[in-house]
Parts: C-alpha cells; sequence; structure tokens
C-alpha cells in the first residue's frame, strides 16, 4: 500500500519547457516534444530551506522545503502508469541526451540544480518529477552529497544511449519516436488534465 500523496492533478503548477536546438543538441527541435516539470507530491513542510535560494533564476516546481520520499513507493507508482524503473542515482555531470527514449526523473532525497537544454537552470528536490523527451539535453550543475532520484523510461523501450552531440542520425531516430510508449501521466495515469497530458497532448 503506497503511502505516497497525490495533489490534485487540476492544482499542480507545471513548467512546460520547450527549449530550440542549441549546438549539438536537439532539445525540442526534432521531437516538438516538451520537458514538464512538476511537482504531484504532497511532501513540503514548512517555507525556506538552503534550497530554495532562487537568486541565479533557477526555475523551481514547488516552494518549501521537501521531505524524502520512499523510492520503493515512486517505482511501484509509476510501474502502475507505463513506465519501468531502471536506477537510482543522481545525474551525470556533463551535458547529455538519449536520441532513442524519453526519461522519467523523481528525486526522492537531497537537492539539485540541473541544467536543461545548456540554457535552463532547474533547481529539484524531492517530489519533484522531470520527463524529458528524447534529445533534450541534460546536466548536473551542483548537487548536495546525498542527492538520488528514480529513473524511470516507457515499458518496452529501448536500453537508453547516451549522446555527448555531434552523433549521426539522432534527429531521426527521435522523430521515429514520437511519443515513444508515454500514453499518460506517468503520476497520475491519465491524460486530459494532468501535466503531461496536457503537454504531450495525450
Amino acid at each position: 500500500m503506497s503511502n505516497l500523496t497525490l495533489r490534485a492533478a487540476s492544482a499542480v503548477e507545471s513548467h512546460i519547457l520547450n527549449i530550440a536546438p542549441t549546438g549539438s543538441f536537439p532539445n525540442s527541435g526534432p521531437s516538438k516534444l516538451p520537458a514538464v516539470f512538476y511537482h504531484p507530491f504532497d511532501n513540503i513542510k514548512g517555507e525556506g530551506g538552503e534550497e530554495a535560494s532562487n537568486d541565479d533564476g533557477a526555475l523551481q516546481a514547488c516552494e518549501g522545503k521537501a521531505s524524502p520520499l520512499n523510492p520503493s513507493e515512486v517505482e511501484r507508482l509509476v510501474s502502475k502508469n507505463g513506465f519501468e524503473p531502471s536506477w537510482r542515482y543522481g545525474m551525470f555531470p556533463f551535458d547529455h541526451f538519449h536520441s532513442n527514449v524519453h526519461e522519467l526523473l523523481v528525486p526522492y532525497k537531497g537537492h539539485a540544480t540541473l541544467m536543461l537544454g545548456t540554457t535552463t537552470k532547474l533547481r529539484v528536490q524531492p517530489g519533484d518529477v522531470l520527463l524529458l523527451p528524447a534529445g533534450m539535453a541534460h546536466r548536473c550543475v551542483e548537487s548536495s552529497s546525498d542527492y538520488s532520484m528514480v529513473g524511470s523510461y516507457p515499458e518496452g523501450a529501448e536500453q537508453w544511449d547516451t549522446c555527448r552531440g555531434g552523433e549521426k542520425g539522432v534527429e531521426e531516430r527521435i522523430k521515429a519516436l514520437g511519443k515513444g510508449g508515454v500514453s499518460v501521466d506517468p503520476i497520475y495515469g491519465e491524460r486530459g488534465g494532468t501535466p503531461v497530458g496536457e503537454a504531450w497532448d495525450l
């Protein structure tokens, strides 16, 4: 039985990030799909905290300090909604992307500043959700020593590749992938009225 508490989908604000190609990174260009950044979990306690500073313009999905989440509960939830949990880890400190699969990231402890598309900083903490379309560059700028997240991919997807820019054929792979197994919001398990459902027109 899960002890995760979800906010009503209609009450969750989301950042819809359509990022144009930059240099050798495709970002939203070939897929025409945005990254979606939101905080559907009700695990905020009080206000403030060291990760709440926003003087560098980084986007935050939710104000206030978040309590850690149980990663096993996160994995059970996304598994019900068509995503296969694959790892628990942080994020590489270099810009990279995947050309053959969309990626779902759910931080469950610690905090970090991530760079998306080489242009957009995000401040993430437990309970944030980040769905990255194939081609979207991402890297970790800085993080707490305990920062970890659950990484998942659509069920039946290929083993992810790791591209660092300049590889041949990536745009064709991204275009051929389409929405690539993402048929519902990976957290809410529904199409309409959810952050991913609306952003990806599911």
